[in-house]
């Protein structure tokens, strides 16, 4: 007989089906116990049975169908009031391809890529000009436009500007620009989007755009 009992049901119909759960069923059939001097130990297993099998149904139900332990649901937490968040998908700030960052030349009365990152501290809060060529673009997150601009300078890790923009047109990888923005440091975007040092509020000239 198979119990039609649903997860977590129990009941004693006729002392045959006790309970299901999980997709198990556990019969326990009424045995016929004769008067002999053996019933009250008889009796004693039934119900020492008994117990086992609610025992087991308990701990089944505690640990979950799949084994693992339940758990309360959770909840995320809200970011920190006025924090910036980086979406998802933003992509990492590496160039998309080869970009040719030769003859390059410095910006006048501005600072090349390794000058910004070597002197940050000295620069921040100040507008700073530099001529590079665009080695990356994301266009429309966080209401802004973002340019990777290289200049040849500056070691791996230290090479690539950010660059925050409204400016239009979004200039294309390969295009050589001027750019002209606030120094910030150690911007936190989350989801490991942190920038030791990055303009923002830039304005980008395209200064030569790219043979296509």
């Amino acid at each position: 007989m198979t119990c039609p009992l649903r997860h977590g049901e129990t009941t004693v119909p006729g002392g045959r089906c006790l309970l299901a759960t999980c997709g198990l069923s556990f019969r326990l059939l009424r045995p016929r116990i004769p008067p002999d001097p053996l019933s009250n130990w008889r009796i004693a297993v039934l119900k020492a049975s008994i117990a086992s099998v609610l025992a087991l149904a308990a701990a089944v139900s505690l640990t979950g169908c799949n084994g693992k332990p339940q758990e309360a649901a959770k909840t995320d937490t809200a970011p920190t009031a006025g924090a910036a968040a980086m979406p998802a998908d933003h992509p990492p700030a590496r160039p998309t391809g080869e970009v040719d960052l030769t003859g390059i030349t410095k910006a006048e009365g501005g600072k090349t890529v390794a000058e910004v990152f070597a002197e940050k501290d000295a620069l921040a809060g100040q507008k700073v000009a530099v001529r590079g060529k665009v080695v990356k673009t994301n266009a429309g997150i966080m209401d802004k436009d973002w340019v990777h601009v290289r200049d040849g300078s500056g070691e791996e890790g230290k090479n690539d500007l950010t660059v925050t923009t409204t400016s239009k047109p979004l200039p294309n990888v390969g295009d050589t620009v001027l750019v002209t923005g606030t120094v910030v440091l150690d911007k936190d975007f989350s989801m490991g989007y942190q920038y030791p040092v990055m303009l923002e509020g830039a304005e980008v000239k395209i200064e030569a755009a790219v043979a296509k």
